[in-house]
C-alpha cells in the first residue's frame, strides 16, 4: 500500500509540472537539478536543458530569460532565438571567486558561445578554459539581430582567439554595448553586417580592434560596424588600449564610421592613422564627455573570512557618495565618482570602521576590498528603529542607497547609462558633479 501511495504522489508531481503555464523567465543555478522545473526557487543545474526549455515556448511575442547564478559553466552554449541569457554579473575580474559573478567557458570548442536570431546575451564573462591555443570564437552571431551587452569576453592572451563574430545584412542594427574585450586576437570580426558598437572597451588585443570585411566575397559592398559618436551623439565612443596590430582594419569598400572613440589617449590624427588600415572615418577623442568613475569592492570579516552579513547594516561612503549594503556578500558599488574622492570608508555594526585611500580618475573600474575587524561590545542591540543602524549617523538617501544591481548615472536629459548589474530600481549616486 506505501509503494502504491507512492506512486500515485510521483506522478501526480510530474503531471502539475508538465502542464504548468510557460514560464517567460527560468533560471539554472550551480547545484541546481535538471529534473526541476526551473523556476527561481528549484533552478535547473545546466544550461542546455533551461536552453531546450526555452526553445519550446519562446517566440517574437514571448521572450523567454534564462537567468544564470553566479557561478563557472563549463561547456560551449547555443542560445536558441528569443531568449535572453542573463548572467548574475560580469564581476570586475573573472578570476577573482569573491566577486559574484557568471562565467561561460569552453576547452576544445570552436564556438564558446552562438547567438540565434534575435538572441541576446548579458551580464555573463565567456572565456576558452584550459591552455587558451588555437583557433575559437568566443561569440557568434550569425545571420539575425542579436544583443550583447555588459559582457566580459577574456581570450586568455589566446592570439588566434576571435571575441565577437558577426556576419550577414540581417544583423545590421544589432547592439554590442558597454562590454569588455580583452586578451583576444580579434576583438570584433564584422562580415557584411553593421552592428552598432558603442560604449565598449578594447583592451589588450594582439590583433585588431575591429576587422571589417576579410573575407573576399565581402570587399565589395560589404555592410561595417558603426561605432562611437555618430551612432549614439555625445556618449556612444570606444575604448581602444594597447592594441597590438590596428584600431580599425576596413577591407571592403563602403567607408567604416568610428567617429570620436578613445585610441590609447591619441589625439594627434597622424598617430593615430598609421594605426588604421582601409577606408575609415574617426576623429580624435576630443573628451568631450567625462567618463564616471566606477568603485565596486567586498567587506568581509578579519580573520575567519566570510562577507559582512546585511543585518550588520554595512555602509561604504566616498565623499558624499553613500552605498548601503542591503543584501548578504558584501558587494557594494560606485559610479559618477569625482576626482576629488581621495578616500573610502566601510563600517558595519559590531566592526572596527576601516578607511583607505583611494585615486579616482575618468574611466576607470577599480576594485577596493575591506576586511573588517570585530569591535569589542559594540553593536548588539544597535539597528532597531526606521533610521538606525548607519554607523557615521549619515543619512542613507543622500546617495540614493542601492544594492549592486542598481548601478546607474544619468549622463544627460532623459540618458541613464546602465554600468554594472541588471535593474530592479534606478537609483543615481549623488557624489558626481
Amino acid at each position: 500500500m506505501k509503494t502504491l501511495l507512492l506512486l500515485l504522489f510521483s506522478a501526480s508531481c510530474t503531471f502539475v509540472a508538465a502542464n504548468a503555464v510557460d514560464p517567460s523567465d527560468l533560471y539554472v543555478a550551480v547545484g541546481g537539478n535538471d529534473a526541476s522545473d526551473g523556476s527561481i526557487g528549484y533552478p535547473f543545474a545546466s544550461l542546455d536543458v533551461a536552453f531546450a526549455r526555452a526553445g519550446d515556448i519562446a517566440i517574437e511575442s514571448n521572450r523567454v530569460t534564462v537567468h544564470a547564478g553566479a557561478g563557472v559553466f563549463e561547456g560551449a552554449i547555443d542560445v536558441p532565438s528569443h531568449v535572453t541569457l542573463e548572467g548574475a554579473g560580469s564581476g570586475s575580474s573573472m578570476i577573482e571567486a569573491s566577486v559574484a559573478l557568471t562565467v561561460i567557458q569552453a576547452a576544445d570548442a570552436a564556438v564558446i558561445v552562438t547567438l540565434r536570431a534575435d538572441a541576446r546575451l548579458s551580464d555573463v564573462a565567456v572565456a576558452q578554459s584550459g591552455a587558451g591555443e588555437g583557433a575559437v570564437v568566443l561569440v557568434e552571431a550569425r545571420n539575425g539581430p542579436f544583443s550583447v551587452e555588459r559582457v566580459v569576453v577574456d581570450g586568455g592572451d589566446n592570439v588566434d582567439s576571435t571575441g565577437l563574430f558577426v556576419e550577414g545584412p540581417e544583423t545590421d542594427g544589432s547592439l554590442v554595448a558597454f562590454s569588455e574585450f580583452r586578451g583576444v586576437g580579434l576583438g570584433i570580426q564584422s562580415e557584411n553586417a553593421a552592428p552598432i558598437v558603442l560604449r565598449n572597451d578594447f583592451n589588450g588585443i594582439w590583433q585588431d580592434g575591429v576587422l571589417a570585411n576579410s573575407f573576399e566575397a565581402n570587399r565589395g559592398a560589404g555592410l561595417t560596424p558603426r561605432m562611437g559618436d555618430a551612432v549614439a551623439a555625445d556618449s556612444g565612443y570606444n575604448f581602444f588600449r594597447d592594441i597590438h596590430g590596428v584600431y580599425v582594419r576596413n577591407l571592403g569598400t563602403p567607408q567604416t564610421v568610428a567617429q570620436f572613440n578613445y585610441w590609447e589617449g591619441h589625439e594627434d590624427r597622424n598617430v593615430i592613422d598609421a594605426k588604421m588600415d582601409g577606408d575609415i572615418l574617426f576623429t580624435p577623442f576630443n573628451r568631450k564627455l567625462l567618463i564616471p568613475a566606477a568603485l565596486t569592492g567586498l567587506l568581509t570579516v578579519a580573520g575567519p573570512g566570510g562577507a559582512i552579513p546585511a543585518s550588520a547594516n554595512p555602509v561604504v561612503t566616498a565623499g558624499l557618495a553613500i552605498f548601503e549594503i542591503s543584501e548578504d556578500g558584501g558587494l557594494y558599488g560606485f559610479v559618477n565618482l569625482p576626482d576629488i574622492v581621495t578616500e573610502v570608508t566601510a563600517e558595519a555594526q559590531g566592526f572596527e570602521a576601516q578607511t583607505k585611500p583611494v585615486v579616482i580618475e575618468e574611466g576607470q573600474a577599480l576594485t577596493l576590498n575591506f576586511e573588517l575587524s570585530p569591535s569589542e561590545g559594540e553593536g548588539e542591540g544597535e539597528g532597531e528603529g526606521e533610521g538606525e543602524g548607519c554607523p557615521h549617523g549619515a543619512n542613507r538617501s543622500q546617495g540614493g542607497a542601492i544594492s549592486l544591481g542598481d548601478i546607474w548615472v544619468v549622463l544627460g536629459a532623459g540618458l541613464a547609462l546602465f554600468v554594472l548589474g541588471r535593474p530592479r530600481r534606478i537609483g543615481v549616486v549623488s557624489g558626481g558633479s
